[in-house]
């Protein structure tokens, strides 16, 4: 007994040193199939990254050598006008992300549904998806164009304005009118996403609660809503990231005046492309797309923790 127990005894050792090896390599392993994926990232993120933030604290114009002035960018940040007016409106682009959650879920809801054609009206709406950011918001300058555009003209024709309305000059609408476009394109997105996480919920449990008796809010409420929770809070980290970054859209559609009239458009990414590479101050483009990360980050940080307390109450 002795002599069996002290080679199970001995055994013990070597077992853990044989797990402990063996999960070593499986982490070995789990890393190198994430290093192509890491090394995109270092190089197209991290390294951009790390360099704007160095490079936010120098003057650094194109046409001469770079200037170490510390903080002074950030400083100048805090008069800039132009900056507070394109902070401000990046964040009314965030009022985007509830309404377009809303209505994707409900898109998706509506078109989870077995009939005849419902292949098509999915493939319709996820079009403008698939097109490109440019197309889409040249083909809605058109539709909004003050003379000649099909909105002004349908709305006139229905006899419910009677002058045609400047939907991309009136400083009062321009920017209202580039979000609902932000809006119109990023709806086919979401309700995809939302779609598959409603094809992935246990039919048997919403049959399971019509047969006791509950209505369609009811099941909605009680079942569906809880269970997307981690698609909802997917989707609503990525609208507002997309929100906040918001570039093509407001480019092309503020044409030929980038901004639009008295900024009424200008949003942080344009201010940062125009600071860089119309006034070629690097260093302050800098300052603007590290503050605007940051702006980003806080947000992202807000949603998880929101989300992540959902979660745990389901």
């Amino acid at each position: 007994m002795r002599e069996t127990g002290s080679v199970a005894g001995a055994a013990r050792p070597a077992q853990r040193t044989t797990i402990w090896t063996g999960r070593v390599k499986r982490t070995i392993a789990g890393y190198f199939f994430l290093l192509p994926a890491l090394i995109i990232l270092a190089v197209f993120l991290v390294y951009p990254v790390g360099y704007g933030a160095i490079l936010s604290l120098f003057d650094y114009p194109i046409i001469a050598s770079p200037t170490f002035v510390g903080l002074d960018n950030f400083s100048k940040l805090l008069e800039d006008r132009v900056f507070h007016i394109a902070l401000l409106h990046s964040v009314q682009y965030l009022l985007i992300v509830p309404i377009i959650q809303i209505a994707s879920l409900a898109l998706a809801i509506l078109v989870n549904r077995q009939i005849y054609g419902i292949a098509f009206f999915r493939a319709a709406y996820y079009v403008p998806v698939i097109t490109a950011a440019v197309v889409v918001a040249v083909a809605w300058q058109w539709i909004f164009d003050l003379e000649y555009g099909l909105l002004n003209a349908g709305l006139e024709g229905i006899g419910l304005i009677h002058k045609p309305i400047a939907w991309l000059d009136d400083p009062q609408i321009a920017l209202w009118s580039i979000m609902f476009v932000t809006f119109w394109r990023g709806l086919g997105f979401y309700m995809v996403v939302y779609l598959a996480g409603l094809q992935s919920i246990p039919a048997e449990l919403e049959e399971a609660a019509a047969i006791d008796g509950a209505s369609r809010w009811q099941r909605l409420r009680h079942i569906t809503i809880p269970l997307l929770m981690p698609t909802i809070a997917f989707c609503s980290i990525w609208s507002s990231i997309s929100a906040l970054k918001v570039f093509d859209e407001v480019l092309v559609m503020s044409r030929p005046n980038p901004g639009g009239p008295a900024n009424s458009t200008m949003v942080v990414n344009l201010l940062m492309y125009l600071t860089a590479f119309d006034q070629f101050d690097f260093g302050y483009a800098a300052a603007q797309g590290l503050v605007l990360a940051g702006i980003t980050m806080i947000f992202t940080l807000l949603n998880i923790r929101f989300f992540s307390s959902g979660l745990e109450r389901t």
